[in-house]
């Protein structure tokens, strides 16, 4: 890949990167006012979370679908079209139900373009994760404006309805961006326009496949361990992400011990060090096994997170932060970039492998609700410990297995 010609042609993928970065932070930003607006309990407010997970699920099955009936540039468009749709929507408070739905557009929304754009990047990284890396990145900086931005907006006396209709203006460039774009211009896996699982192999990649004596090489996808042990790092990895995004500002906040201000600071800072740790990711990747760093990275932000959990002391939570959003930045693109040894090119093995993290985003969020509206919502997010605990455990198999070990 030309780097001048990328920078053109992936600009609507990267600016969608940024969208469904602030996308998936705002939800959890915009959740105190309609937990007061709409009097919901937690575990309301946990189901709504858990919708966002399910459009985001049902975006698997869906973009399959509607690919093979109007080809891939139509479904990007269509489907892309739903967040713009669901702010509109969401700015005129909805009652509970339809905000069910409204949800569940924007995480349908959020999955189809995080489908789109991470298959061009993995498909078209010629066996590098530079590609994925700068998505998530971008991904990243999204995320960590979305708080800060909410915030400042506040701060000017701006309502959350008035905030709402800014971020509909700025997704509803999304589709008009994919409708200019040439990112369907595959070249190395012999995608066509209107067939996006024309996903076979050109002889010269076959004929590379077949010197390598991995057994990824001789099954599909769905007969491979790694898929599922890559697919459950990624279950509870997007489990406690979903919980973080959605629950942590409220959590700040029901400690007590901190201002609004800050509790909006701390989630930006958080985002802000995924940034620095995905720059450190893309480096590393370059010098490090992809196993080693997906181990590193899980266990890492196991002990931040344990140090977060255990303290009320403003310092040692801004610190343990930190670490945790450092080392959480390198889990998720470099999973998806190893998925490319089992994947070979599946564009409905990446859909499944997205479905899998999908439900792990579903339950995790659902349970915090639950046991929040009994327990209180900060004893309710040491329950996340079980989601590190997975990962872990996850990333030894992975690690000793060597299932992310790649076939190029």
């Amino acid at each position: 890949m030309k780097i001048n010609k990328d920078l053109i042609r992936y600009i609507p993928c990267l600016y969608a990167s940024f969208i469904i970065g602030i996308v998936a932070l705002e939800i959890g930003v915009l959740l105190p006012y309609l937990m007061d607006e709409l009097q919901l309990n937690y575990t309301l407010m946990g189901g709504l979370l858990s919708m966002f997970a399910i459009g985001n699920l049902f975006a698997s099955s869906i973009n399959s679908y509607i690919i093979s009936k109007i080809g891939r540039k139509p479904s990007i468009l269509i489907l892309s079209s739903m967040i713009p749709l669901a702010f509109l929507l969401l700015a005129f408070s909805p009652s509970y139900y339809w905000l069910n739905v409204i949800v569940a557009m924007l995480g349908l929304g959020r999955g189809s373009i995080s489908i789109y754009i991470y298959s061009t990047a993995n498909d078209d990284s010629e066996g590098k994760q530079i590609y994925v890396h700068w998505l998530s990145m971008i991904f990243a900086i999204g995320a960590f404006v979305a708080p800060l931005l909410t915030n400042i907006l506040l701060y000017f006396s701006m309502t959350w309805h008035q905030i709402i209709l800014l971020f509909f203006g700025m997704t509803v460039l999304v589709p008009i961006l994919f409708i200019i774009s040439k990112c369907d211009d595959f070249r190395s896996t012999g995608y066509k326009s209107t067939n996006y699982k024309s996903t076979n192999y050109t002889s010269e990649e076959f004929e590379q496949t077949l010197l390598d004596t991995s057994e990824n090489t001789s099954k599909p996808y769905f007969k491979c361990t790694g898929f599922y042990v890559l697919g459950l790092i990624l279950f509870f990895y997007i489990g406690m992400e979903n919980c973080v995004n959605g629950w942590f500002i409220s959590y700040f906040k029901d400690m007590n011990i901190m201002t609004d201000a800050y509790a909006y600071t701390l989630v930006s800072i958080t985002w802000s060090f995924v940034i620095i740790g995905r720059i450190a990711s893309a480096f590393l990747s370059t010098k490090m096994q992809r196993r080693q760093m997906i181990l590193i990275n899980c266990i890492g932000s196991a002990v931040c997170f344990l140090m977060l959990i255990s303290t009320k002391q403003l310092g040692m939570i801004t610190v343990s932060i930190v670490g945790f959003g450092f080392f959480c930045a390198g889990i998720y693109p470099t999973t998806i970039t190893s998925s490319k040894s089992v994947l070979k090119g599946s564009v409905s093995g990446m859909s499944m492998l997205l479905a899998v993290a999908a439900i792990g985003g579903i339950i995790t969020p659902q349970l915090v609700g639950i046991f929040a509206d009994h327990l209180g919502l900060v004893p309710a997010i040491v329950y996340l410990l079980i989601s590190m605990i997975g990962m872990i455990v996850f990333a030894v198999v992975n690690f000793y297995k060597k299932y992310s070990e790649d076939i190029e």
